[in-house]
């Protein structure tokens, strides 16, 4: 039924999703899988609060699955911006899988977006001594968090006014470009590269303004 529900949802067949996810609660309503795809279904539906309904009834019938955290961080990074209450569920999916790397990175980029550099470079140190051991999905991903951070990080000092850590941080985006494997490069990361650009030339138009 959760199967059924999920491609009844990817064909927008909603009516036939709902009867076959109340189908799936009545045989079993405590299994949090199946509060899961019922908050798939509802973000299908672009009804984000009811999928976080959905979402928290599921940790609460299963509280120690690390994937659930996960699933439940990015969904309220990528739809409601709740960025605080994304950290603390990947934090907690992090405690219960403690060696997952798409876990941390996800976390790394949930403290990225809201300015916690401290707290998110030494997860991305981590993950960077053991690159080795990641798939290529997540090193690609690794390289594109780096980039991110050094220019996130760049942007933040510029909006200080403090050009100098600014260019600094520039100086090792373009260092960490410069050392992703050619085969690993994508669009996204030369455009993070791009927009670097403009922040490059905003401290270098402020370093040329006398001081007042």
């Amino acid at each position: 039924y959760l199967l059924d529900a999920l491609a009844q949802s990817d064909r927008e067949d909603f009516v036939a999703a709902e009867k076959s996810i109340l189908t799936a609660k009545s045989l079993a309503p405590s299994f949090f899988e199946v509060h899961r795809i019922e908050a798939l279904v509802r973000v299908s539906q672009s009804n984000y609060a009811a999928a976080r309904d959905c979402y928290e009834r599921a940790i609460d019938y299963e509280p120690s699955s690390a994937p659930l955290r996960f699933w439940y961080g990015n969904f309220l990074i990528r739809y409601v911006d709740e960025l605080s209450e994304a950290t603390n569920q990947l934090g907690e999916a992090q405690k219960l899988a403690p060696t997952s790397a798409e876990i941390k990175l996800e976390l790394a980029r949930a403290h990225l977006y809201q300015s916690s550099f401290g707290q998110a470079k030494p997860i991305i140190d981590g993950l960077l001594k053991n690159i080795h051991a990641l798939s290529e999905w997540n090193r690609r991903k690794l390289y594109d968090l780096i980039l991110s951070f050094y220019h996130r990080r760049a942007d933040h000092a510029r909006s200080q006014r403090d050009y100098a850590s600014a260019l600094l941080d520039l100086e090792s985006l373009q260092r960490s470009f410069k050392a992703v494997p050619k085969a690993s490069l994508d669009r996204r990361m030369r455009e993070k590269v791009q927009k670097a650009f403009i922040t490059a030339l905003s401290c270098r138009t402020n370093f040329a303004k006398p001081e007042m």
